[in-house]
């Protein structure tokens, strides 16, 4: 993997590595406030995989003499990640029988967020630094 790659995961995997321990301190925290702590972590592991998938994509992309791919690859990525995200939230409150935990889930969009800004924002970057 070329060092220039490896800032874009640097960036995903610093948050993840972060989010996993301040998730896993603040437990007892979590417990007080009625948050379910395993639904954040599958939702931040869930992100990590589909950020570390998106930045192959639009490693691929950078590659492309178009332009407009490296775009449209940005934005077929938040696409593929907001719909994965909305479908799992389904699927947990159907699994949950409609008592599921709303504040997790709110948590865990904000953290699709985060990662969102953080990989475009490497990718970005990384775009500048091969073109400019």
């Amino acid at each position: 993997m070329a060092k220039p790659y490896f800032q874009a995961y640097k960036s995903i995997l610093g948050f993840f590595i972060l989010t996993t321990l301040l998730l896993i301190c603040s437990t007892k925290a979590l417990t007080k406030f009625n948050i379910d702590f395993q639904v954040l972590m599958i939702g931040n592991l869930l992100l990590l995989i589909l950020s570390l998938i998106s930045i192959n994509f639009q490693k691929k992309a950078l590659n492309n003499s178009n332009p407009n791919v490296f775009i449209r690859s940005i934005m077929k990525s938040m696409i593929v990640k907001m719909f994965t995200m909305v479908v799992t939230v389904f699927i947990y409150v159907e699994y949950c029988d409609g008592n599921y935990n709303k504040k997790s889930v709110f948590i865990s969009l904000i953290l699709y967020l985060i990662y969102l800004g953080l990989e475009v924002k490497s990718m970005m970057n990384l775009n500048k630094s091969k073109n400019g």
